[in-house]
């Protein structure tokens, strides 16, 4: 019997429970203010408004650039500007820098030890993405596999959480 959790819709406010079993490709699990933990669909998630950070330095754009833009250029098409928009706008920007960092090596490790495609790489990309937001068990059911097979996305998973070095 599946584990029953809560789901949020940012949308109407309402909160919800359901089977673990039941989540749809794309939830998350999440700190929502004003509801605690719970499921939420990643598409719905907006971004503060405000800036919490002043613009970074030269060397930690660099880094930033170096170590999480280029390697997820293919599968994470983002702007420098628009990683620095995203980090500046967490209140504790070097948590989210490491996570990301994380997610890119991982990433572009797993991809060149696979010899994975273009499409192998974006199920790739999901699954790490989502590698740090759901229980391990669970991602195999929000991340819907479209080149990946399911021997590979365990692999990835893996890979993902293999203890740093």
């Amino acid at each position: 019997m599946s584990k029953i959790v809560r789901i949020y819709d940012p949308v109407t406010g309402k909160i919800g429970a359901i089977p673990s079993a039941e989540l749809a490709p794309g939830m998350v699990e999440a700190d929502v203010e004003g509801v605690g933990r719970a499921w939420i669909n990643s598409a719905a998630v907006k971004l503060s408004d405000k800036f919490k950070q002043p613009p970074f330095e030269p060397w930690l754009k660099d880094f930033i650039e170096k170590e999480i833009q280029k390697p997820l250029a293919e599968v994470w098409p983002k702007t420098l500007a628009q990683w620095e928009d995203i980090f500046r706008r967490e209140a504790e920007p070097e948590q989210e820098i490491g996570l990301w960092c994380r997610i890119a090596e991982r990433f572009e490790e797993f991809s060149k030890s696979e010899s994975l495609n273009p499409a192998q790489r974006q199920d790739c990309f999901a699954i790490m993405l989502h590698c740090s937001t759901v229980p391990p068990e669970q991602i195999l059911e929000v991340v819907p596999l479209k080149a990946l097979t399911r021997e590979q996305a365990q692999r990835a998973i893996e890979a993902y959480l293999k203890p740093l070095d």
